[in-house]
């Protein structure tokens, strides 16, 4: 276990768990697409569906599991605090194993076309948000709504209870944990990309 858990402080967990989800989730969506007939607008709620879902996850995992109490997850995620360039991240098979179980459930629930879509989907969104967020702390983003992002994160790692969200900030809002922007400015003028050495006052 202790042997999963220093790979999972690789680099290289990263790229093969970028290589394994990205196969599983285009897998599921392909196989679905090519070997079922389907309504199209049950599909189209099957794929929206499996994105809201990992956005819900996303928040969920963050700010409960990452962030609630004194755990393995919470000791895990406390790293990429303290080192936000870091490759820390889930065991490469850990999504693929959650995945499934998610199909097993989404099985019962609807046909089987849909609950392969909307898992495959589930799976994809999971990839671009790894990488979304790997980005977060290398690159500084151009694009509005990229920017805007880059510095909501910013502002989780100063207030590390509020703005769980990385990929959207609805959840925030809905669960009370959003922490505007414009109480932060003075910090906007620094490195969005938060290298290991930031010297950043927390104000949490």
């Amino acid at each position: 276990m202790n042997l999963v858990y220093q790979f999972s402080e690789t680099k290289w967990n990263l790229y093969v768990s970028f290589v394994l989800d990205l196969m599983v989730g285009a897998g599921l969506v392909l196989f679905a697409l090519l070997n079922y007939e389907f309504e199209g607008v049950y599909m189209f709620f099957a794929i929206a569906g499996g994105w809201l879902l990992f956005t819900l996850i996303e928040y969920g995992v963050h700010a409960v599991l990452f962030h609630v109490g004194r755990n393995v997850f919470v000791r895990g995620h406390g790293k990429h605090h303290k080192n936000p360039q870091g490759y820390d991240n889930l065991p490469f098979f850990a999504a693929t194993l959650i995945a499934g179980g998610m199909y097993l459930v989404a099985n019962m629930l609807m046909p089987q076309v849909y609950a392969l879509a909307m898992t495959g989907v589930t799976m994809l969104s999971y990839v671009a948000y790894t990488w979304y967020h790997f980005a977060m702390h290398r690159f500084d983003f151009k694009n509005p709504y990229g920017k805007y992002m880059q510095r909501f994160h910013y502002v989780h790692h100063i207030r590390p209870k509020m703005n769980h969200g990385v990929t959207v900030p609805i959840w925030d809002v809905v669960f009370g944990t959003y922490e505007p922007l414009r109480k932060h400015q003075h910090h906007f003028n620094e490195d969005l990309k938060l290298r290991p050495d930031d010297k950043i006052i927390r104000e949490d």
